[in-house]
This record gives C-alpha cells, structure tokens and sequence, in this order.
C-alpha cells in the first residue's frame, strides 16, 4: 500500500545481521565469532576474584600492612603546639613588597613588619650549597639567566637580586645565613623544599641540627617525598605537606592556566584528585608523619580546619594577601603567610 514498507526490498539491501541468526543458502556469516571457550574460563574466574569479598579484604590487609610498616611517626605532640602557639603570622620569602623576595633585606623586613616566622625557598647549586632561591633558575630574580643545579656557589654569588625588575645590592643568601638569622632573631622558619635528592635532604638535616632549631623550624613541601625522607633521616624534625587543589595540572590559583596539553593535564588532574581525597581524609599527613598542612589559601574551610585538628595536624595559610581575610583565619586559629608588611602588622595589632 501507499506509505506501506517493501519488505523484500529490504531483506535484499539490508546490511549483513551482526547477532547470531540463522543463515539462509549462500549467505555469508559476518557476525563476530563468539568469544573463546579459553577467553570464556579466564575471564569469569577473574572477575570473580576481583569482585570477591575475600579479595577485597586481602588487598586491604596488605595496603595496611605496608600503610603502618613504611609510615613516619610524628614528633611529640607537645613540641609541636609549642610550634604552632608562636606561629602566627609568616612573611612569604621575606616580605616582598619593598624589596627583592628570599633577600636577608625582605626577611629583615618581615621581622620589623611583625611577623613571628619566615618562608623561604631552597635549591641546591652545582657544588651542593643550599641557597635561597623558588624557581630552578635565576632568569626572574637576578640580574643574570643561570639554571641554578648546573651553576657554582661562587658564580651564584657574583649575581644581585631584582626588585620590579631593577638590580639591587642584594645577594642571593644561603640556608645557613637564613638560619643564623632566624636563631639570632627567635623567629621560626618554613622552608620549602621540591628538591627530594639525597643530597638536599642531607643538607638541610645537617643545618638544621647545626643552628639547634629542630623547635623552631619545619620543612614543607608539594613533593610527599621531602617531608617523607627528612622525617626518615631525622625524626625530631617537624615537617609539612604544602597543598593546593590543582597544583599539578594548573599553574595559577585561579586555576586558568593548563600545565600541559590536553591529554596529559587530564592525567595530572587525576592525580590532583587522588592528592586531594589523601589530603582531605589525612591518609597522607598520617603516612608521612607531617605537623602541618600548609593548604593555599583558597582551598581552606572550617571543616578541613576542624577534621585536621581533630587528627592532630595543623592548618597554615598560604599566601593571606588580605587584611579581612587574614583576621578571619586568626578567628579560626589558622596561621597564614602573606607577602605584605600591612597584613603582618594588622595581625600583630590584634594579639
């Protein structure tokens, strides 16, 4: 009929049947052969095994075992409230809104401005000096382009530091004239670290234990393997993993800008993701025996204050670069750093 459906013309045009149906004279199988007897008695023991309680119960019997025999153990929780009860407020590599950043002039700042503890970045040069110094070259901060590992202490030394791009008589300073400065001046100090080389380990334990500052100082860093290995190499020092949501895959806090193409940043966003539930849960600051969570300052509620506290770690802030909000973490009992010398002095009137 008119509108009606030629049915024989479409068994003649038809595409060949891809499901198990019966072969009319001449007509050619196309349809996948059904999986392998042997395919068959592999896989169906094996989602069995992996879907099995038993199963289920082996692998977390054996992620707890390894979970408690390779952790850290804290240092005594006494030293570590005595810590954090002078830690208040800390300048983010000195303060650097009048002069260079990681200068012994931005920590001197700091000091006047206020501030009770300082920041401050640390790399190793050719010849294993601990300078102070954030990025693996000297391009943005000093008046010559230097890849900091393949550079010389003494050729380190002959650079001077930038302030808004204007040379400056300041010099790149040491971890150990850093420290001298903190011991002198009863600060304490953060120092971050990315560097988990045996030889940076190595040294920081060394100057720390030099200047006796194994209650005034605490190293932090993004790397689970700093904070991991300093504890394995000295127990008595304190130690932090710093944290901020999407710090692998993203270089701005506002999350803007990709680290790398497509493909690839998807993968480091999963591993921000399994970063992030480690974190949140305390899995991680447990198995690494950490003090401190030194979170970015966007990605701190109550509640992560509240569930860390309860677990025995402490929240710090970084960087605090607003009065308003830096008076709401000290209502909370959360330390900040910030990179400037009003909101230092704005906490310091407060206590």
């Amino acid at each position: 009929c008119k509108g009606g459906t030629n049915t024989s013309r479409m068994d003649s045009s038809a595409p060949p049947l891809y499901y198990p149906h019966t072969l009319e004279v001449g007509e050619t199988d196309l349809s996948p052969p059904p999986p392998s007897k042997a395919k068959r008695s592999l896989i169906s023991p094996l989602c069995c095994l992996l879907t099995s309680p038993v199963f289920l119960v082996l692998l977390f019997g054996v992620f707890s075992l390894l979970f408690f025999a390779y952790r850290n153990s804290p240092v005594d929780v006494n030293r570590s409230r005595s810590f954090f009860a002078r830690f208040r407020v800390g300048g983010h590599r000195g303060a650097i809104g009048e002069v260079p950043e990681n200068s012994m002039a931005a920590f001197q700042k700091a000091l006047t401005s206020g501030a009770d503890t300082i920041e401050l970045d640390v790399m190793l040069t050719s010849d294993k000096k601990a300078i102070i110094m954030h990025d693996d070259t000297t391009d943005r901060t000093a008046n010559g382009k230097r890849l900091v590992e393949n550079t010389s202490y003494e050729d380190i030394q002959r650079l001077r530091l930038l302030h808004n791009n204007q040379e400056t008589e300041e010099k790149i300073p040491t971890l150990d004239e850093a420290l001298s400065f903190v011991k002198k001046n009863k600060l304490n100090v953060v120092i971050d670290v990315k560097d988990h080389s045996e030889e940076m380990v190595n040294e920081i334990c060394r100057l720390i234990t030099r200047h006796s500052l194994h209650d005034r100082a605490i190293v932090s860093s993004f790397n689970p393997l700093v904070p991991f290995l300093i504890k394995k190499t000295d127990d008595r020092i304190l130690t932090g993993i710093t944290f901020r949501r999407w710090a692998w895959s993203t270089l701005t806090e506002d999350d803007s800008v990709k680290r790398h193409s497509f493909y690839v940043n998807w993968l480091y966003g999963v591993m921000d993701t399994v970063n992030y539930y480690g974190i949140i849960s305390m899995v991680t600051p447990s198995f690494l025996g950490t003090e401190m969570i030194l979170a970015n300052h966007l990605d701190i509620s109550p509640k992560l204050v509240s569930r860390a506290f309860h677990h025995g770690f402490q929240i710090v802030s970084w960087t605090s670069n607003s009065v308003a909000e830096a008076k709401f973490y000290r209502s909370i009992k959360v330390p900040l750093l910030t990179d400037l010398p009003e909101v230092m002095n704005a906490v310091k009137g407060e206590e």
